[in-house]
């Protein structure tokens, strides 16, 4: 498949025949909703390479707990890092969102969550996510009342800019504070 990187294969439900096919095909990211998705991936393909996305439960939407792996403490974290094989490397994480929410009100939640993860991933296990898939798709109904459907998207993505500028603001004067701390020390 041509381009076939930037593919995500996603979604319950998964059969046996498009989880080998998926993995013959090298794509982008494979991404699981659960426990048992997971060890039937790794049954099919134990030893070879995969490129791993894991679908996080939106404990924040109702409607959205049942699909995707709970992730409310480090612990299950942990838990599903002990149950990814080696070979396989975490690329993404995805969280649906839904269409039938108010993401004006949701989404920033949802990144906090993610970041979260994000920053423990990276801290307790040296694992550094390439891309958030904030899937979910919009609803006609919320795209009839919008004057201007661009206006729906640039609103989405505005909300995304403003929480991700907002953290690399704190993120930088954490890393100024710390080399402040660090240049005391050198004098000492």
């Amino acid at each position: 498949i041509r381009n076939s990187e930037n593919i995500v294969f996603n979604g319950p439900g998964k059969t046996e025949e498009e989880l080998k096919e998926a993995i013959n095909s090298s794509i982008g990211s494979i991404n699981v909703d659960s426990f048992s998705e997971l060890k039937r991936l790794k049954d099919i393909n134990p030893n070879n390479k995969v490129n791993l996305g894991i679908r996080i439960s939106s404990d924040k939407i109702k409607d959205m707990r049942v699909f995707g792996i709970p992730v409310n403490t480090k612990r299950n974290i942990d838990e599903i890092i002990k149950n990814i094989p080696r070979k396989y490397v975490l690329k993404m994480l995805h969280v649906h969102i839904g269409p039938y929410i108010n993401y004006r009100v949701h989404l920033t939640s949802v990144l906090e969550k993610l970041t979260s993860i994000m920053l423990h991933l990276s801290r307790e296990h040296g694992i550094v996510i390439e891309k958030l898939n904030l899937g979910g798709g919009v609803d006609e109904n919320i795209l009839k009342k919008e004057k201007d459907h661009f206006d729906y998207f640039k609103e989405f993505f505005s909300v995304i800019r403003d929480y991700v500028e907002k953290e690399l603001i704190q993120t930088q004067a954490q890393i100024e504070s710390l080399l402040k701390e660090i240049e005391k020390l050198e004098k000492v």
